[in-house]
């Protein structure tokens, strides 16, 4: 897991915006993540394109959900 990653979980615990119920780890409110790869990797515990790995339902990834939408906030994520 990326320290980054890592040291955001560590907080996040601390601050009881994340908690951790029978094995696992959920947001006990909303919160804004930096970017999707952040949000992303801390789902995951690991290094991760959130562009590429975000999917609606019907299998399109954020990328081209965003890219379909005119949107490149996200682009250098």
């Amino acid at each position: 897991m990326p320290e980054g990653v890592a040291s955001l979980r560590s907080t996040l615990l601390e601050k009881s915006v994340l908690i951790e119920k029978d094995g696992a780890l959920i947001l006990t409110t909303d919160y804004i993540f930096r970017s999707v790869t952040a949000a992303a990797a801390m789902v995951v515990g690991a290094s991760i394109n959130g562009r590429t790995a975000w999917k609606l339902a019907n299998g399109t990834t954020f990328a081209d959900w965003e890219s379909a939408q005119g949107g490149t906030a996200a682009a250098t994520d």
